[in-house]
């Protein structure tokens, strides 16, 4: 029986940091027109790896796979190697009528990894 072994360290520090900036007009009294830019950076994010995965070995005509430590199934171990970027820009048209009935329209552009 092939044993299976997990390791997350207890210092992996996650950063991350997010903005927003939103600009609102009132074009005519009735026309209102809202832009927002969203944006986030995130660093240190955890991240599974397996330490104990097959390694393929050629030797002449023989091609072999070996698990480098062959009495474990897997070695998994978390690293804080991970990362996030996400850029968003947003556009919102409202249009208000009489009697508290309105209309709008929402445009929504993002770029993220």
């Amino acid at each position: 029986m092939n044993a299976q072994s997990r390791y997350i360290p207890k210092d992996i520090l996650t950063v991350l940091q997010s903005w927003h900036l939103n600009i609102q007009r009132e074009i005519p009294p009735t026309l209102v027109v809202d832009a927002a830019y969203v944006g986030s950076h995130s660093v240190h994010l955890m991240a599974l790896g397996d330490w104990n995965q097959a390694v393929r070995i050629r030797w002449a005509r023989v091609s072999l796979q070996a698990v480098p430590l062959s009495n474990f199934n897997a070695i998994e171990v978390a690293e804080g190697i991970g990362f996030a970027v996400y850029h968003s820009f947003q556009l919102k048209v409202e249009k208000r009528y009489s009697n508290g009935l309105y209309a709008f329209e929402f445009v929504y552009l993002s770029k993220g990894s």
